[in-house]
């Protein structure tokens, strides 16, 4: 199950990646508007941090005897990052769309997963 998050991470970093040359060089273009310029930003700093948080989460050890707490964190937290990229790519391909459902998702399913690694009483290998 840790692996998930290595890996994931990794494949959400290559999202990233393609995520700042989409913004770089395609997107906000229609963008005039310095609100909907911000908050595309803001959802790509969200899907580094959820990256960061991924490849973290692949150096903690559960010790704990609940091995679904596990499974529901390590989960959460690489389906936070899915959802982080899928609301940056459905912001992106709206022109102007302020209304993005996906990152908030992302940002909570991201908290929920800290909170359960921090239940857990976690240490690092």
């Amino acid at each position: 199950m840790k692996k998930l998050n290595l890996y994931g991470g990794a494949l959400l970093l290559l999202a990233f990646l393609y995520s700042g040359y989409v913004l770089h060089h395609v997107a906000l273009s229609h963008a005039a508007e310095n609100p909907v310029r911000i908050s595309t930003r803001a959802n790509h700093i969200y899907l580094l941090l959820i990256i960061l948080l991924n490849l973290l989460a692949y150096r903690i050890n559960f010790h704990g005897r609940i091995k679904r707490l596990e499974a529901l964190a390590r989960s959460a937290l690489f389906l936070s990052g899915l959802c982080a990229a899928v609301g940056f790519f459905m912001q992106i391909s709206r022109t102007g769309a302020m209304h993005n459902v996906m990152s908030p998702t992302a940002v909570v399913l991201a908290f929920l997963s800290v909170v359960l690694f921090l239940l857990d009483g976690w240490r690092i290998k």
